[in-house]
C-alpha cells in the first residue's frame, strides 16, 4: 500500500506544480507569458514534460486552444498537438521556443516605436 500512496503523492505534487506554473504564466502579460513558455520548452521540468504541447502553448494570455493549434500547424517543428513535451525531439522543442520568442518580439518593437 505504501508504493500506491507514494505514487499518488508524486502525482499530486506534479499536478500542483503544473497548476502553479500555469497560474503564474496566466498572470503575466502575453509577451512575458510567451517568453516563459519558450523557456519551459527549452529546458522542460518533469512536471511539464508529461503535458501535451497544445496545453502548454495555451497557457499565456490570449492563447487559447484554437490559437495554439494554429501556431503548431504553422510551426517548422512539425509536431502533433497531442504529443507530450517530453516526447518532442530537442530540435522540435528549440524550434517551438524560438518561434514563441519571435511571436513575443513584435509586441516589444511596437512599444518602442
Amino acid at each position: 500500500m505504501s508504493q500506491h500512496m507514494d505514487a499518488l503523492a508524486l502525482a499530486n505534487e506534479r499536478r500542483l506544480a503544473q497548476f502553479r506554473c500555469r497560474k503564474s504564466i496566466k498572470a503575466m502579460s502575453r509577451t512575458d507569458g510567451l517568453r516563459a513558455v519558450a523557456e519551459l520548452l527549452r529546458d522542460p521540468p518533469v512536471y511539464v514534460g508529461s503535458m501535451r504541447v497544445l496545453d502548454v502553448l495555451g497557457w499565456p494570455r490570449q492563447m487559447g486552444g484554437q490559437y495554439a493549434t494554429r501556431v503548431l500547424r504553422r510551426s517548422r517543428a512539425r509536431c502533433s498537438p497531442v504529443v507530450r513535451v517530453m516526447d518532442l525531439t530537442e530540435r522540435q522543442r528549440l524550434v517551438l521556443a524560438d518561434e514563441l520568442d519571435l511571436m513575443a518580439a513584435p509586441a516589444d518593437e511596437s512599444r518602442a516605436a
